[in-house]
């Protein structure tokens, strides 16, 4: 009954950076939309007390492990099913292969369902039980978020207008473009991305007054990068630690 959805995508020039390589951002944003078409499925079956339309699901957390980036014109298959049921939250991997089937990128995610009129979170539905699927991708990273990070640098963190979803909070998939906005302490020509791990605590809801603090640590075998995101009343919107492989 849809436990496993999947589809396959030829990448464009607009999904890819000026190196050729699919953006992570156009990675999240495809797996959103898949997210959101395998739900619509399920919702056939069970009820989600829609008569409320301020419910709705919300991305709590990202685990991403990045093996290699698929290529400009490059053929891939995206696959995304509910991995862990609990009545908190859903987890839900998604997989990324080429054209032979190899794993290039997975994402371990995190979902909790909000109802924006009273502003808080509710059940998941045991109904949602019934989809997770047990055959897929297990493995999970063995790295913890530091807790108390010594930023370094501050500084201004400009949104545009069209950063903005449907609920007036930024996009959760531009937060990993991001990363690539600390070029005082990151050579970006040097390294290339392993791994991310991304929490949300609150949203950005506004254009303007919002920061970003970083700071980076060679590990010897990676470059970490820490980042916090601030709003403008100083609230965290998001954490972020990233690993970065030498090229």
């Amino acid at each position: 009954m849809y436990e496993l959805y999947e589809t396959k995508i030829r990448l464009t020039s607009s999904l890819c950076d000026k190196y050729g390589n699919m953006k992570l951002s156009s990675i999240i944003e495809r797996f959103v939309d898949l997210t959101d078409e395998q739900t619509k499925l399920w919702e056939k079956y069970i009820s989600l007390n829609n008569d409320n339309t301020g419910i709705c699901w919300i991305i709590n957390k990202y685990d991403v492990k990045i093996y290699s980036l698929p290529e400009y014109l490059s053929e891939v298959t995206l696959k995304t099913y509910q991995s862990r049921y609990t009545r908190h939250f859903c987890e839900r991997i998604f997989a990324l292969y080429d054209e032979n089937g190899e794993l290039l990128i997975r994402i371990v995610s995190y979902w909790s369902l909000r109802d924006f009129s009273a502003m808080k979170i509710v059940s998941v539905p045991e109904e949602y039980a019934q989809f997770t699927y047990t055959e897929g991708i297990t493995e999970k990273t063995d790295k913890k978020m530091a807790k108390n990070p010594q930023y370094t640098h501050t500084d201004p963190l400009y949104i545009r207008s069209d950063d903005f979803d449907t609920n007036m909070h930024v996009n959760n998939a531009r937060y990993f473009s991001f990363l690539y906005e600390c070029d005082d302490i990151m050579d970006y020509e040097k390294y290339e991305l392993s791994e991310v791990l991304l929490n949300f605590v609150g949203g950005i809801n506004d254009k303007t007054a919002n920061t970003m603090m970083y700071a980076l640590e060679d590990t010897g075998e990676y470059v970490k990068l820490s980042q916090k995101i601030l709003c403008g009343d100083s609230s965290t919107a998001a954490q972020i630690e990233s690993y970065w492989r030498k090229k």
